[in-house]
């Protein structure tokens, strides 16, 4: 499984693809845990956010369950495409976009909230990570806020 991580994370969507399904009972699971802990430690509530690293799409649906305007990002175009077929299945009206998180395509100060949910860190070099965290301060609102989450797939095997 990981001979070729570095070069691709093929390898891992497919061991891990129930984790990446919204619509799986894992999938179900997440998004329900997601919502727990973002209505308990969000300190905002409501407006536009940005999900970046959403492949398929389980942690922007847990965002719009909650109420929220959720633009989903992801850099492999075939978890955008899964994504979006996702939100059709689901009468979402989330958004879905192939972008690279270091180079946002989102005018200055358009989000209420920046997030990257679920298993996304190891995807993220150390330089990526504050090049990201640089992108996601300038799309920011002055009185918006950026969560990051780090989620262990263990616990759902």
């Amino acid at each position: 499984m990981f001979k070729h991580l570095g070069e691709t994370f093929e390898p891992f969507y497919r061991e891990f693809a129930e984790m990446y399904g919204p619509n799986t009972e894992v999938g179900k699971r997440r998004i329900e845990q997601i919502k727990g802990v973002l209505q308990k430690y969000s300190p905002v509530k409501s407006g536009r956010v940005l999900d970046i690293g959403c492949n398929a799409g389980v942690s922007t649906f847990a965002l719009e369950e909650l109420g929220f305007e959720v633009m989903g990002i992801d850099i492999d175009g075939k978890a955008i495409e899964k994504a979006r077929e996702n939100a059709k299945l689901r009468n979402s009206k989330a958004q879905f976009y192939v972008m690279d998180a270091k180079r946002l395509e989102f005018d200055d100060e358009s989000f209420d909230l920046v997030v990257t949910l679920g298993y996304n860190s190891p995807h993220f070099s150390i330089y990526d990570f504050d090049e990201i965290v640089r992108e996601a301060y300038r799309v920011l609102k002055p009185d918006g806020a950026i969560i990051l989450d780090y989620s262990d797939f263990e616990i759902y095997r």
